[in-house]
C-alpha cells in the first residue's frame, strides 16, 4: 500500500509539472502584463527623489547629538561656569549656533554665485527711458546697416570722441557712444562672450575697449563681474575723451575700477550690485594703490617665461599671508598679471600678482650676502634691487591692514555722499566756436563777433581800462566763490559730526562744554 501511495504521489506531481509547462506562455504574457502594470504604478523619479531627501533628513535628525537636559541647580539666564551640567549645556548651545552659521553663509553663497554662468539669457540692464531714446535715435537707425563686428568697430573708431552716456547740455539726446554700445549687444556676434573678450583686447583704440567694458557693465550679471573685470584693473593704457569742453585723461585701470565702485556712470544709473558682493568688492578695491605699486615691481622680478620654476612666493589670501609656490601664468600671456599658486596648505588658487610677494630663501639670501660682499670691492654691483631708501615692492606686504583700508574707504564713501553735490544740473551747451576750437586746437582763436581791439577801438581809454579791470574783478568772484564753498563744507560738516554716532567727537564736545565758563545754578526744593 504504501508503494503505491508513492506512485500516486508522483503522478500527480509529473501532471502539475505538465500543466504547468502548457500554461507557461499564458503565464509569461501575463508576467509582462504585470510588469507593466507595475511600471505605471511605480512614482516618477522626483517623488523619488524627494522620498530619499526626506529619509535622509530623518536620519540625519536621529543621528544628531540629543540637546542635554537643562541644569536642574541653575536657571538659564544665570549659568554657573564651575558647574558640569551648565557647562554641557553652554556647549550645546555654541555647538548649535556655530552649525546655523555654517548653513547660512553656504545658503549665501549659493544664492550669491550660481553653479556656471548662463551668459544666453543676456539682458541690457539699463531704464526703460534710456532704451527708448536710443530705439528712437536716428544715429542707432543708421547703425543697423552694420552687421559685423569689424564694420561697427571702425566706425567706434572713427565717430566716437565722448564716454557719456548723453551728448553735452542736453539729458535727453543720447550720445554716439551708448547707441554703439547698444547695437553691439543686439549683434548675433555677441551672443559668443569671446568675441567682446576679444574686443576688450583690442589694443589699437582705447575708446572701443571703453565700450566693451561699459557692455559688461551692463550685461554680465554682478556675481561674474570681478572675474571679468579683475585682469584690466591694472591695465595702463592711456584713454582720453572729451567730456563737454574739456578733455580727461586717464587709463583703462581707471576707468574699470570706476565702473566697479560707482553707482552711477556720469550721471546715468548702473546696474545695481547686492550688498554681499559689493562687501567682496571693496574688500578687493580697498587695497587696489598698493596692489597696482607690488604689480609693476613683480612683473619686473618675476621670470617672462610661461611657466615658473616653482618659484617659492606668499599670497595674501583669506586675509593672512600664506606661502606657496607659484606654477604659472593664467589669462592674457603677453600681460603678465595673473599666476597660479599651489599652497603649502595643499590648495591651488589663481590670483593676480598685486596679492604676492617674493618669499626670501634663507640659504639662499646668505649664500648672496656673501657674493656680494666679494664682489664689492671688485665692482659695482649690477643687481636689481632697490637703492636705500626705496621699497621693494615685490618683497614688500605693506604696513596696513585690510580692515584699515577698509575704513579708509568707508570714510572716503561717506565725505563723498556728505559732502559732494547732490544736484545734477545740465551742462552749458557747446557753441559753434568751441566746437570748431576744439576740431582744430593749433589754430588761432579768432570769434566771429569780432576781436576785442576792435571793439574797443572808439571806447578809446576806457575800453583799456576795463581790460585792465577784468582780472581783479575775476581773481574776486573767485575767491567770494571760495568762501562760499569753504561755508557750506562748514555746515555740511557739522551736520554730520551732530547726527552720527562718534565718540571722539562727543568727547571733544563734551571737553569743549566743560572748559566754558557756565552761569551757576541753585535748585530750590
Amino acid at each position: 500500500e504504501e508503494e503505491e501511495e508513492e506512485d500516486f504521489a508522483g503522478e500527480h506531481a509529473g501532471c502539475e509539472g505538465l500543466s504547468r509547462q502548457r500554461g507557461g506562455g499564458v503565464g509569461g504574457v501575463g508576467g509582462v502584463r504585470g510588469e507593466q502594470q507595475q511600471a505605471e504604478r511605480r512614482p516618477p523619479p522626483e517623488a523619488e527623489e524627494q522620498q530619499q531627501q526626506q529619509q535622509q533628513q530623518k536620519e540625519e535628525k536621529k543621528s544628531a547629538p540629543e540637546a542635554p537636559p537643562p541644569c536642574h541647580l541653575h536657571s538659564a539666564k544665570k549659568p554657573n561656569s564651575k558647574c558640569k551640567f551648565c557647562q554641557r549645556v553652554q556647549q550645546s548651545v555654541l555647538a548649535a549656533q556655530a552649525a546655523a552659521a555654517e548653513a547660512k553663509e553656504a545658503e549665501s553663497a549659493k544664492d550669491t554665485k550660481a553653479e556656471t554662468e548662463d551668459y544666453s539669457r543676456r539682458v541690457f540692464n539699463c531704464n526703460t527711458m534710456l532704451k527708448d531714446q536710443i530705439m528712437t535715435s536716428m544715429y542707432f537707425k543708421s547703425l543697423l546697416q552694420f552687421n559685423t563686428l569689424e564694420e561697427l568697430l571702425d566706425e567706434m573708431a572713427k565717430q566716437t570722441d565722448t564716454l557719456d552716456v548723453y551728448i553735452a547740455g542736453s539729458t535727453t539726446m543720447i550720445s554716439q557712444f551708448i547707441a554703439q554700445v547698444y547695437r553691439l549687444f543686439t549683434l548675433p556676434q555677441a551672443e559668443d562672450f569671446s568675441e567682446i573678450q576679444g574686443i576688450v583686447d583690442f589694443q589699437e583704440n582705447a575708446i572701443v575697449r571703453a565700450a566693451a567694458l561699459l557692455y559688461i557693465r551692463f550685461v554680465v550679471q554682478p556675481a561674474y563681474l570681478w572675474e571679468k573685470y579683475e585682469e584690466y584693473l591694472f591695465d595702463d593704457m592711456p584713454l582720453e575723451y572729451n567730456d563737454g569742453s574739456k578733455q580727461v585723461k586717464t587709463t583703462i585701470g581707471d576707468y574699470v575700477e570706476s565702473l566697479l565702485m560707482k553707482d552711477k556712470y556720469f550721471s546715468t544709473p548702473l546696474p545695481r550690485i547686492p550688498v554681499k558682493v559689493r562687501h567682496f568688492l571693496d574688500r578687493e578695491l580697498a587695497p587696489l594703490p598698493e596692489y597696482r605699486k607690488r604689480m609693476k615691481a613683480n612683473q619686473k622680478a618675476f621670470p617672462q617665461t610661461r611657466r615658473l620654476p616653482n618659484l617659492p612666493v606668499e599670497v595674501f589670501h583669506e586675509g593672512e599671508w600664506t606661502p606657496g609656490v607659484a606654477k604659472e601664468y593664467v589669462g592674457r600671456p603677453h600681460a603678465r598679471r595673473r599666476i597660479r599658486v599651489k599652497l603649502d596648505k595643499g590648495d591651488t588658487i589663481v590670483c593676480h600678482l598685486g596679492k604676492v610677494v617674493l618669499a626670501d630663501d634663507p640659504e639662499k639670501s646668505g649664500d648672496d650676502e656673501e657674493g656680494r660682499g666679494r664682489r664689492q670691492s671688485r665692482s659695482r654691483s649690477r643687481s636689481r634691487s632697490p637703492r636705500r631708501g626705496e621699497v621693494d615692492w615685490s618683497r614688500f606686504k605693506g604696513e596696513k591692514s585690510e580692515s584699515d583700508f577698509l575704513q579708509a574707504l568707508r570714510e572716503k564713501q561717506k565725505e563723498e555722499a556728505v559732502i559732494g553735490s547732490t544736484h545734477t544740473h545740465s551742462r552749458r551747451p557747446v557753441t559753434m566756436e568751441e566746437e570748431l576750437w576744439r576740431r582744430d586746437p593749433d589754430g588761432a582763436r579768432i570769434s566771429m563777433l569780432g576781436d576785442d581791439g576792435h571793439r574797443s577801438r572808439g571806447s578809446g581809454h576806457r575800453g583799456n581800462k576795463d581790460h585792465r579791470d577784468k582780472p581783479e574783478e575775476s581773481e574776486v568772484l573767485k575767491k567770494m566763490r571760495q568762501e562760499e564753498e569753504e561755508e557750506r563744507r562748514r555746515l555740511q560738516r557739522s551736520i554730520l559730526e551732530k547726527y552720527t554716532t562718534n565718540p571722539q567727537a562727543a568727547a571733544a564736545r563734551a571737553a569743549q562744554k566743560s572748559d566754558m565758563e557756565q552761569p551757576d545754578v541753585l535748585r530750590l526744593g
